[in-house]
């Protein structure tokens, strides 16, 4: 299954109920697969910590290609995403490679 790697770096103390959402969107932004999860113990990360978090993705071989990478934070006990300092949302859009397929193997 595709998966992807993603790097936190921590600038502040953390909800102790964080999640990371990784939400893969096909051309028209449609969801096409998710990964939600942190592996890591929020409370016992300080200002400066760095995070590597794995996402594995299920998606069916019928599933259109995605062209979007969107990634966030939320909490899980009431759903509410956290926004970031300096930007306009709480999600970060990232466009993919036409030849992303998260076997690693995207040159």
């Amino acid at each position: 299954p595709p998966r992807l790697l993603t790097m936190w770096r921590v600038e502040q103390a953390l909800p102790a109920d964080l999640a990371i959402f990784a939400h893969l969107l096909d051309a028209e932004g449609v969801l096409v697969a998710q990964h939600d999860g942190f592996d890591a113990f929020a409370p016992s990360l300080r200002a400066g910590d760095v995070v590597w978090q794995w996402h594995v993705f299920e998606m069916p071989a019928s599933t259109p290609p995605p062209r979007t990478l969107s990634l966030g934070l939320y909490t899980r006990d009431n759903l509410t995403r956290l926004t970031y300092p300096g930007q306009p949302a709480d999600q970060l859009l990232i466009p993919l490679p036409a030849n992303f397929d998260g076997s690693g193997d995207d040159r």
